[in-house]
């Protein structure tokens, strides 16, 4: 009796593209695995597979690797992303090419290196699409902006949340410092910073982890991942919801995630 195959339907232009990694191909077979061809048959869900589910299809890659791969795909215009309630969606991009001559070969883009591992493919790249022959993400859909950009939506309410290392809060109206209960000192250490952190809202939490990474980097560097992961769920809670504390919490994601 014959057995029902499973199968990852890869698209042709990657095939070519020799900026993807091994972490981009195995991250972009896991997607497309779950994904089973939602955009042609403009039908299913698409994949809803959670980055952590995906880390461990892959051969237990670091999380933040994940991420940056899946931020990369998109930028490159192989996947799209869709926000669905607090679900985050991938969808394989397909063309119409029939062969895979047919397909230009991507200029080697310039930019970080997304090494992974010592066994793991490198190469420069640049989010920038300028080969006409990988499709733009406006193509598609994708309102996944730079996270470096500037953002002004919920500025009154990001700058209200915002609290220094000195454990005081800066208020929109006066412009001047006032106690937070006179007793919040990061400078103490690690496990007080920690204490007052906690009880914080996330908008406050970023601005605050932000002002204690650039002071005292030392504190989070044995748990980088982990920040790495924090701010990753934070800009994707927040995206389309809270554009402040999406780009404050993407932008910092992309300087503290491990590569």
């Amino acid at each position: 009796m014959p057995f029902k195959p499973s199968f990852s339907p890869m698209m042709l232009e990657p095939i070519r593209d020799a900026n993807l990694t091994a972490p981009h191909w195995r991250v972009l077979a896991s997607v497309l695995f779950h994904d089973r061809l939602s955009l042609p048959k403009e039908k299913g869900k698409g994949c809803n597979a959670k980055n952590l589910t995906i880390a461990e299809e892959t051969g237990n890659l670091p999380y933040a690797v994940v991420c940056r791969c899946l931020s990369d795909l998109v930028k490159w215009g192989y996947l799209a992303r869709e926000k669905a309630g607090r679900e985050t969606i991938y969808r394989g991009v397909y063309t119409e090419r029939k062969t895979i001559k047919d397909c230009p070969i991507p200029p080697k883009r310039k930019g970080d290196k997304c090494v992974t591992n010592p066994d793991a493919d490198s190469g420069d790249f640049d989010p920038a699409i300028s080969d006409d022959g990988v499709i733009e993400p406006e193509i598609i859909g994708d309102e996944f902006a730079d996270f470096s950009a500037p953002s002004r939506s919920d500025e009154t309410e990001n700058q209200a949340q915002y609290i220094t290392l000195r454990g005081v809060i800066d208020t929109p109206k006066e412009g001047k410092e006032n106690s937070l209960k006179g007793r919040t000192v990061p400078a103490r250490g690690l496990a007080e910073w920690r204490e007052a952190f906690d009880r914080l809202p996330d908008g406050a939490k970023v601005a605050r982890f932000e002002e204690a990474w650039k002071a005292h980097p030392e504190w989070f560097e044995s748990e980088r991942e982990r920040w790495a992961r924090w701010l990753f769920d934070v800009a994707d809670t927040y995206q389309g919801e809270n554009n402040a504390i999406w780009a404050q919490a993407g932008r910092l994601w992309e300087e503290i995630a491990p590569c």
